[in-house]
């Protein structure tokens, strides 16, 4: 995927946090505990409005309310689905 594995958990934990994927822990065959995840099925409305609000929250220095880069938000799952709490 060419991201680190730290950055891979990170991301897998704020979707998990989303509801956008599971996580399930499962026993090996040699007693190692395995963590897997499977996204889970999500319907996402984007409508003018919700367009509208999500961009109320952008700075012309290219930044959200907490500072975070815009592009990142258009990244984030959570932004979508909560446009005017994006960070």
């Amino acid at each position: 995927m060419g991201i680190s594995r730290p950055l891979l958990q990170v991301h897998l934990r704020r979707l998990t946090e989303a509801r956008l994927v599971a996580a399930s822990l499962e026993l090996s065959a040699d007693g190692k505990a395995m963590k897997y995840y499977e996204v889970v099925p999500f319907n996402i409305c984007l409508t003018p409005d919700t367009v509208a609000a999500a961009a109320q929250t952008l700075a012309l220095d290219g930044t959200v309310g907490g500072g975070a880069r815009a592009i990142d938000c258009l990244r984030d799952p959570v932004g979508l689905m909560q446009p005017t709490v994006l960070y």
